[in-house]
């Protein structure tokens, strides 16, 4: 099996818990982690972000990869680097500039993730793996909270073609 299957199949294990919390166990009653699905975005915004997150995926790949093998030191860096990624401005923005027309939860979970990256870093700094375990799980649960509401379809699959390229 080559390098790239076996990636996404780590991803889709990685995930599935993520997922499984995203999913609504009950027919008509609102699921407590999955936000309702936001207006789409400016194809200005889609097209800053998409580049954005491509650097972004790299590290919670890397992030990914080093929890499930308890690299710790690995690990710390990694959410350290999420931690600190530039984030984009929502206050003081001008109604002319492109962050004004994102959504204001997008800037909820921008925030939600350098939080949880944070405490990412606080487990694997400390070594506590079952501390790591749960942080990076929660960590995972924004990250799918982001996607449910602003990924698209589009975005989707290229972001898995692009992760089965390198």
């Amino acid at each position: 099996m080559t390098m790239r299957h076996w990636r996404s199949r780590l991803l889709l294990v990685l995930l599935t818990p993520a997922l499984t919390l995203a999913a609504d166990p009950t027919p008509g009653k609102a699921s407590p982690v999955v936000e309702v699905k936001q207006p789409a975005l400016s194809e200005l915004a889609r097209s800053l972000l998409k580049q954005r997150m491509q650097s972004h995926a790299r590290e919670v790949t890397e992030l990914m990869y080093a929890v499930l093998l308890l690299d710790h030191d690995t690990a710390a860096d990694a959410a350290q680097n999420i931690a600190k990624e530039p984030r984009l401005a929502k206050e003081g923005a001008e109604a002319d500039t492109m962050n004004r027309s994102i959504p204001p939860l997008f800037f909820k979970l921008q925030d939600e993730l350098r939080t949880r990256a944070l405490a990412v870093n606080a487990a694997a700094v400390a070594r506590d793996s079952k501390a790591l375990s749960l942080a990076s799980g929660a960590m995972m649960e924004t990250c799918v909270r982001c996607h449910a509401a602003f990924l698209s379809p589009q975005d989707a699959a290229h972001a898995i073609e692009h992760l089965h390229m390198h």
